[in-house]
């Protein structure tokens, strides 16, 4: 320390570089103290500090990710399990004493296996099938209105569910399984194993011309008109 002209202490001098360090710091200081009461004053409500903290924005995306899971996915609705026995048993009484035409006959053992299978998988599907009034004559009667000589498969599947949810609709999907080796070229140059029909060759026969019929004379007929 060394004294001035004047006799007072002389003041220490300080590094260029400390002072400007010594501004970035307090600029930086000064910048968070702003941000930070700007934070908490949108959060002001009625003169009063509000203690909630905004949420992160990943928290936000979970929430909103979430919302919409709920919304596609829907609610799920619990069934009682004993409905599945329930359903399973009116299935097979209704299938006893089904009555119906050729084609609805057809389809109902089918139909009744396709349901039975269907209640055995969901006990909500069971519970629907079990309440509903309608028998398996009159869901096979609906099925089969309208299709002709011929329905798909598919479309007995549809029908069978509508009629228990008229709102439904279904997705079918094929699985092919295939095991060992493929197919050697002779299997795949092999001739059918069942063999078309052999048709003979038409042999045109010689006609014979034949007379025409001499023409008949008019039969006599009368109309007799009665009133009472």
């Amino acid at each position: 320390m060394e004294l001035n002209n004047t006799g007072n202490t002389a003041v220490p001098e300080r590094n260029e570089t400390e002072v400007e360090n010594t501004f970035e710091d307090t600029l930086e200081t000064e910048e968070q103290g702003y941000v930070t009461e700007d934070a908490e004053t949108d959060y002001l409500e009625n003169g009063e500090q509000n203690a909630t903290v905004p949420e992160p924005q990943e928290a936000i995306a979970e929430t909103s990710a979430k919302n919409m899971t709920e919304v596609t996915t829907g609610t799920t609705v619990e069934a009682n399990p004993e409905y599945i026995a329930q359903a399973v048993a009116k299935i097979d009484a209704e299938l006893k004493a089904f009555t119906g035409g050729q084609k609805e006959k057809t389809v109902s053992a089918f139909v009744a296996t396709v349901l039975t299978k269907f209640c055995n998988d969901n006990a909500r599907f069971a519970e629907v099938v079990y309440k509903t009034t309608r028998t398996l004559s009159d869901v096979c009667r609906e099925i089969m209105a309208g299709t002709g000589n011929q329905v798909s498969d598919f479309e007995v599947y549809r029908g069978a569910v509508q009629s228990y949810f008229p709102n439904a609709d279904i997705h079918c999907y094929m699985s092919i399984n295939i095991i060992g080796a493929p197919p050697t070229d002779d299997e795949i140059r092999r001739a059918p194993k069942v063999q078309a029909p052999a048709t003979p060759a038409y042999t045109p026969r010689n006609q014979t011309p034949v007379a025409p019929a001499p023409a008949k004379e008019p039969e006599y007929f009368e109309t007799i008109h009665l009133e009472l």
